[in-house]
């Protein structure tokens, strides 16, 4: 009886010490993934994809290649070509992280979210717009019917279609996103933030756009 009672004891010990140690590695890869994106803001991409590489080593030696931490370098590695302008390595690292995050995360979960709205820019930047819109209204679709739009993604994902239906000639579709966006903000934001501005200054653009020149002055 006390043999049994000290193993579970000692297993309990191991548990809890593989899970600190487990919490300890995803900070360290979550710290190095901030460090390439500051290098990649500073168009340091060698830096970056060097700094990126020590991250994908750590989480592949301790959670493997199907684990949402890979996801993560995945998308960080999207990142870091996107912003180069290498369409095709960013599509080929965010389609990863996308498959990664549907298997292990769910559709249904903010990450995989985030991921369809990075690929959707990506598709945009390659002239792909029917992938980008695919992609920007399954996203939609997701915090509409389970997240919530109160998400702050969500109204990335509303940014993201008025700029796409603006780049379309789509206007009345362009405006409908914006109008909810700049709702949203404004509601969650206020009126004096940055942000809310920029929605104002985004609705005149297409407000001219449509020729509606009372509605760009009033914004």
């Amino acid at each position: 009886m006390k043999f049994r009672f000290l193993f579970l004891f000692v297993l309990k010990l191991s548990l809890v010490s593989t899970q600190v140690l487990d919490s300890m590695v995803v900070k360290q890869v979550d710290s190095l993934i901030k460090v390439s994106r500051a290098f990649t803001d500073k168009r340091d991409f060698d830096k970056a994809l060097e700094i990126n590489v020590a991250a994908e080593k750590l989480t592949l030696e301790k959670f493997g290649r199907k684990s949402s931490e890979f996801s993560s370098c995945c998308a960080n590695y999207g990142r870091v070509y996107h912003h180069k302008a290498d369409y095709q390595e960013a599509e080929k690292w965010y389609l990863e992280a996308k498959d990664i995050r549907e298997k292990v995360l769910g559709r249904q979960h903010p990450k995989y979210c985030v991921v369809l709205n990075n690929l959707a820019i990506v598709y945009g930047d390659m002239g792909n717009y029917e992938k980008a819109e695919r992609l920007y209204l399954e996203a939609y679709d997701i915090f509409d019917k389970v997240i919530g739009k109160e998400h702050p993604t969500y109204a990335i994902i509303l940014n993201g279609l008025s700029t796409l239906y603006l780049a379309l000639g789509r206007y009345e579709e362009a405006e409908h996103f914006c109008i909810e966006s700049k709702v949203l903000k404004e509601k969650s934001l206020g009126k004096e933030h940055p942000d809310y501005a920029i929605c104002l200054n985004n609705l005149a653009l297409i407000h001219e756009f449509m020729g509606n020149y009372k509605n760009v002055e009033l914004n």
